[in-house]
């Protein structure tokens, strides 16, 4: 390349002092952005989360497997063909990061939060999916146990004061005969006295 960024003429005379041990291959300035590239791709490509970028036509440039396997389309031309596109729209219009929380992805049926960053300077967006599917699982699944605890809790209260009043009725019923009992007894010996 012979950029001279490493303070060298020529790459010849660079590879000179490396050898010789008057430089370091760090010097290179291609060599290094080469590097950093690479290991930048290294990152995304087994990053836990999806990761999309797109220019500001919303075209798909950059698409790692993760989120590839999140929205179930191995290679989609705009982001229109991922998910529901307002979020992004609204970040590309205002130039402010945007957050979407539980999205649900169509064709997998996999939800995921969505961040999604402005690059201006690079005239594209930073799309970041995070799998939540088992969150929104565990959610609701919780929310049904809680759903069916009420229900049954009702029904025990229901049934709970049913019997409350069938024991009320039947001592009332008993203590009615009881008090009418008494009160014969009761004057059945007021006559007998007087007799």
């Amino acid at each position: 390349m012979n950029c001279g960024a490493c303070g060298y003429s020529t790459c010849r005379e660079k590879a000179w002092a490396v050898i010789n041990g008057y430089a370091e291959v760090e010097m290179c300035v291609p060599y290094m952005r080469e590097k950093a590239e690479s290991m930048g791709n290294v990152i995304i490509e087994n990053s836990p989360n999806g990761i999309i970028v797109c220019n500001n036509d919303l075209q798909v440039t950059e698409i790692n497997r993760r989120a590839q396997a999140l929205i179930g389309n191995n290679s989609p031309e705009y982001i229109f063909d991922c998910f529901d596109p307002s979020a992004v729209f609204k970040a590309a219009e205002s130039g402010i990061a945007t957050h979407v929380e539980k999205q649900k992805l169509d064709k997998t049926g996999k939800y995921t939060d969505i961040n999604i960053v402005p690059l201006a300077k690079e005239k594209a967006l930073l799309i970041v999916l995070t799998d939540v599917t088992d969150r929104v699982n565990y959610d609701e699944e919780l929310n049904k146990v809680k759903r069916d605890t009420l229900s049954v809790t009702d029904a025990v209260i229901e049934k709970q004061m049913r019997v409350a009043q069938e024991i009320a009725s039947l001592l009332g019923e008993t203590t009615a005969e009881t008090k009418v009992a008494l009160l014969k007894l009761k004057q059945t010996m007021v006559e007998d006295k007087n007799n």
